[in-house]
């Protein structure tokens, strides 16, 4: 909003402000606020009027504020934030001024600025670039914070404003008609005392503003979204009541920041507190979250253990916050660097609810498998009914998604309270504004739903604008894992709050309220409860999401079965401690009187299972798979015992680290299935693979099967982990299975003699070329790897340009980024050695350089390999020159990675 939007809005009440209005249109208020004297008496006056009500509007703001409902209070708040930009800039260019003002009528100024606009016209139709002048500078958008724009962003903003104005004004008193009129000494001090304008305009700029946020919670929850010490301090200096109540707010929450205790006072605060009235069945049924378990799983997994409560036990997560505007790659995690940690969730919490467009865009907020979500919905409409709030939570696998969105709502009450109520009546039953709405799952509704519901959050935008336009105004939370985030057409008012993974003093806190509900347990089997320190380091990333630390919990729990391991452990080992230790409790739970080889038979077979789920997800280049798709995979491999749908949900819902995603649309359930961690997937498919390489003959058609589908090295992980399995094997059954994985290779390798399916084998071929390198640990020189061959440089030739044309272009660079080829001991090309890339676990590549008779091909992945410039620079020189090196090879040259 332009400041004479503003000026215009307010005028309404106030008719005072509709002849200033000229003067601001026109730009000559600027103008003479820049002479001493302001011109002639009448545009001092103006000059004066327009900063006094900008005083004036900070004194009285919250008593007009109190008789504004919706949106007319939140136009009303953003009039006044552009009244108080201006109202600084304009004292400052008087505080500055130049000239003296009274030998300047304002007849005369009014005809200087109608011929500059003239001339600035003329040179327009000319085709002549025309610079903005003063009559711009009311009518120049104004930046306004909110829950996206914290208060140190938008001062900045502001600033960078004040020096945009400070030119227009400066071109305006240097004009001819000016120029005579003011003394040469005064002339030459325009440019620097205009140079001061914008620090002097800032500094009252946030006078002024600490003013309105001593009493418009509004300004006041804005100003305090980051940990920022300098907004706080100078704003102290004012001395309004809110901040006294925040400072002895934050002193009674102290540091522990659990279970979301301080967001009922906050709302309370802000002024958001109300009567449910109608609703306090819904109230109380929400409230009850905050005296539950944690988790469920906690009973599920050792009967022994206690769960903390929520109240007691949930740790409040960090966030980053973002506008949705366009160009912004909410769906990349690397994308979400460039924003600060918020480290209180809470007050994002209230600065979205009162933000401006609250009621008229949905707040989505995102988060990785396992961050929690789902809970920090139910603890949100647990502490938003705890104030007084109509809090409505939609869990979207329950109600039906191509419903509209009211009916959603109204099944979700029907659910949570056991009685049918219409919106309406609920609304006209509870307090005046309070009224939030949680959506959770909206990644399950992507993932299970065959439709796309990338309209979804649309579709909630008009419910909400209908809402308000019946006076019925509705704030909406949306939740969803961050990856699908961009399968999603938002709003361009909605606020994006990602949550952050654990720090290690968050996990310090989780824990150690672990111990302090589970003491006697710890005490009665000596057991030491898991802290930081003794966490493994492979799981210290893995412990970041709240989820997956109540697995590292429970597993340690039993006899500090992860502490007592080393530290120097490879990562594939824990993941099989961890996953086998899950397996076997619900094993124990299911058939208890299993023992010995019954029991570690019925153990594997549990793990080949799940080992055929990951693998139904990995082959289809994804994080999750449809109910339908997982039970044809089972169904067609020999695997399911009954109806496949039936097995298929009875085997998945065993273990609480598959996530279960499920939805009815049109009274038709569809699910969808995915590993909490990505990794344990990739654990199991590496896994299942070195078993079936170890398991011989009987074995090789479903691994041929399996490895004809995807490369291995479609996921850096699962190299690492298929690396991991193989170190615990000696070194003669290692070198056995190296051997195998040849044999099997060049047993169906396409010949003129023999049909092979060309594209299956090629992915095929690689896999078993990598699992033999995998466990050669080494490399393999070319007439080890064709020992039949009469010319093993040829063989390759052929394989690779067999590769290079079967691949896809994204497989290819997989390929040639993990494979190296180097020059043999001799130098060569008949010794000539190849092995895995040195980083290929951790993702990395290596550069390729495709060398033919007449072409040099290079390709080089840039930006992500850890590389040093120098390095890359030296290897690019070298490229140029290595156009002979191993004739029609293509080589990796392998660099070492920083």
């Amino acid at each position: 909003m332009s400041y004479a939007e503003a000026l215009t809005l307010l005028g309404r009440d106030d008719s005072r402000l509709a002849g200033l209005l000229d003067h601001v249109s026109s730009g000559m208020v600027f103008a003479a606020a820049a002479l001493r004297g302001g011109a002639g008496l009448g545009l001092a006056d103006a000059r004066d009027d327009l900063v006094g009500y900008g005083h004036e509007l900070c004194g009285d703001l919250a008593a007009r504020r109190r008789d504004r409902p919706g949106r007319d209070r939140s136009e009303l708040l953003i009039a006044a934030h552009s009244v108080v930009v201006l109202t600084a800039y304009l004292e400052a260019l008087a505080a500055c001024a130049v000239g003296h003002g009274d030998r300047i009528t304002d007849g005369e100024l009014r005809e200087v600025m109608e011929a500059l606009a003239e001339a600035r016209i003329e040179r327009g139709r000319a085709g002549i670039v025309v610079q903005p002048d003063v009559d711009s500078i009311g009518h120049r958008p104004i930046p306004c914070p909110s829950a996206a724009r914290p208060f140190e962003q938008v001062a900045g903003d502001v600033r960078d404003l004040y020096l945009e104005f400070s030119p227009q004004v400066e071109r305006v008193l240097e004009c001819q008609e000016l120029r005579t009129r003011i003394a040469e000494e005064e002339r030459s001090a325009v440019p620097g005392r205009l140079r001061r304008v914008a620090d002097v305009a800032v500094g009252g700029y946030r006078s002024l503003y600490h003013r309105l946020a001593a009493d418009c919670p509004e300004f006041f929850f804005w100003a305090n979204l980051g940990d920022g010490a300098a907004t706080r301090s100078a704003a102290r200096e004012t001395r309004g009541g809110l901040w006294e109540r925040l400072d002895r707010l934050v002193a009674e929450v102290g540091e522990a920041r659990i279970g979301m205790a301080a967001l009922p006072r906050l709302l309370e605060l802000a002024g958001l507190a109300g009567t449910q009235h109608a609703a306090a069945g819904l109230g109380r049924r929400a409230a009850s979250v905050l005296d539950g378990p944690l988790n469920d799983a906690t009973i599920a997994a050792s009967p022994l253990l206690q769960s903390p409560s929520v109240q007691q036990g949930y740790v409040n997560p960090s966030v980053r916050v973002a506008s949705s505007e366009t160009g912004r790659r909410i769906a990349d995690a690397r994308w979400w660097d460039g924003e600060p940690v918020i480290g209180d969730l809470q007050r994002v919490i209230v600065a979205a609810l009162l933000g401006p467009d609250a009621a008229e865009a949905p707040t989505f907020i995102l988060g990785e498998p396992g961050s929690g979500k789902s809970l920090l919905t139910k603890v949100l409409a647990a502490s938003l009914a705890t104030a007084g709030l109509v809090a409505v939570r939609v869990e979207l696998r329950r109600v039906d998604p191509s419903a509209p969105i009211q009916a959603q709502i109204e099944d979700a009450i029907a659910a949570a309270t056991g009685e049918r109520a219409s919106w309406p009546e609920l609304v006209r039953a509870s307090s005046a504004e309070g009224r939030v709405v949680l959506f959770d799952g909206f990644d399950e509704l992507l993932l299970a739903a065959e439709a796309s519901h990338s309209d979804y959050l649309e579709r909630i935008r008009e419910f909400q604008v209908r809402e308000l336009d019946l006076g019925r105004p509705v704030s909406v939370v949306v939740t969803s894992r961050t990856v699908v985030a961009d399968r999603v057409r938002l709003p361009p008012e909605s606020l994006v709050v990602r949550l952050e993974p654990f720090s290690d003093a968050q996990i310090e806190l989780w824990l150690r309220r672990w111990a302090e509900t589970n003491r006697s347990y710890f005490a009665a089997t000596g057991t030491a409860a898991l802290t930081v320190a003794s966490l493994p380091g492979s799981f210290q990333e893995f412990a970041r999401q709240p989820l997956l630390l109540l697995m590292l919990a429970l597993c340690d729990a039993d006899g500090n079965l992860l502490a007592r391991a080393s530290r120097n452990v490879p990562l594939g080992t824990f993941y099989g401690l961890l996953l086998g230790w899950f397996v076997e409790r619900e094993l124990r739970t299911l058939r208890p009187g299993l023992v010995g080889v019954e029991f570690a038979e019925a153990l594997e077979r549990q793990l080949t299972l799940l080992s055929h789920v990951a693998f139904a997800i990995f082959v289809r280049g994804r994080q999750s798979i449809a109910e339908g798709e997982l039970a044809h995979d089972l169904e067609r491999r020999g695997l399911v015992s009954g109806p496949a749908r039936s097995y298929t949900r009875r085997i998945t819902s065993r273990f609480f680290f598959i996530h279960d995603s499920t939805v009815r649309v049109n009274g038709v359930t569809h699910s969808a299935y995915e590993f909490m961690h990505a990794s344990f997937g990739e654990y199991l498919v590496a896994r299942y693979c070195v078993r079936l390489l170890g398991d011989g003959e009987p074995a090789d058609r479903m691994l041929a099967e399996l490895l004809s589908l995807r490369l291995l090295a479609s996921r850096g992980s699962v190299l690492g982990f298929i690396r991991d399995e193989l170190a615990q094997l000696d070194r003669d059954r290692r070198a056995a299975l190296g051997a195998r994985a040849l044999a099997l290779m060049h047993a169906t390798e396409p010949s003129a003699s023999r049909y092979v399916d060309r594209p299956a084998w090629a992915i095929r071929g690689a896999n078993l070329l990598i699992l033999a390198l995998a466990a050669d640990g080494g490399a393999v020189e070319l007439p080890d790897l064709f020992q039949r061959a009469p010319d093993p440089v040829d063989r390759w030739r052929r394989i690779t340009h067999l590769w290079r044309a079967t691949l896809s272009a994204a497989q290819w660079r997989l390929l040639v980024r993990t494979l190296i080829v180097e020059r043999g001991d001799d130098g060569t090309q008949v010794r000539a050695r190849i092995r895995l890339f040195p980083a290929a676990a951790d993702g990395a590549g290596s550069a390729v350089v495709w060398l033919s008779a007449d072409v040099v091909h290079r390709e080089f992945t840039r930006g992500d390999l850890g590389y040093p410039d120098e390095v890359r620079d030296a290897a690019e020189d070298l490229w140029l020159q290595c156009t002979t090196l191993l004739g029609d090879l293509f080589v990796l040259l392998g660099l070492t990675p920083r």
